[in-house]
């Protein structure tokens, strides 16, 4: 996450989500979809609601909601998700023509130092593997209210600096 993205509206599939913002911010936009879904490929979908992360926030996204997300560059965020995403069908969606692609695709990668900033905030609640981080995040899925805020933004955001140095020494 060295520069800065906009992402396009996506779900992921039958796998819920949590964004836990560590540097700077992400802008999430959520989406309605207001078709039925019958027909294939198409779908038609409308802005429902926008709002920014800000360092120590969560946000959460059950199963198959739509979402895009935007941050500027240098921002850090980690992303929790119930399962491995490059193992299901995730959707794809063009408002400008109201389309939809359903297809596996790679995920991103977890970031070692991003186990270690949970484990300093959650201690037992978070292992130090992906396994583990999956079920700290369905602990924090299961419990919303142990997510909102606070989430010890300063420990995420040495974490994820020291992740990025180690990548450009490699």
């Amino acid at each position: 996450m060295g520069g800065a993205y906009e992402g396009g509206p996506h779900d992921h599939g039958s796998s819920w989500a949590i964004y836990g913002q560590a540097v700077r911010y992400t802008d999430m936009t959520e989406w309605a979809r207001v078709d039925d879904g019958s027909k294939d490929g198409f779908a038609k979908i409308e802005k429902a609601r926008e709002y920014r992360l800000e360092r120590g926030d969560a946000g959460i996204f059950d199963d198959h909601q739509i979402h895009s997300i935007s941050y500027p560059s240098g921002a850090r965020f980690i992303r929790v998700t119930g399962t491995d995403l490059s193992t299901i069908k995730r959707g794809r969606f063009n408002p400008k023509k109201n389309t939809v692609s359903l297809t596996k695709r790679e995920n991103f990668q977890v970031a070692p130092n991003a186990i270690y900033a949970l484990r300093r905030d959650y201690g037992d609640y978070v292992g130090t593997n992906q396994q583990s981080l999956l079920e700290w995040g369905t602990r924090l899925h299961q419990n919303p209210s142990h997510n909102s805020k606070n989430l010890g933004a300063h420990e995420y955001d040495r974490a994820a600096q020291s992740h990025a140095d180690a990548g450009q020494n490699s």
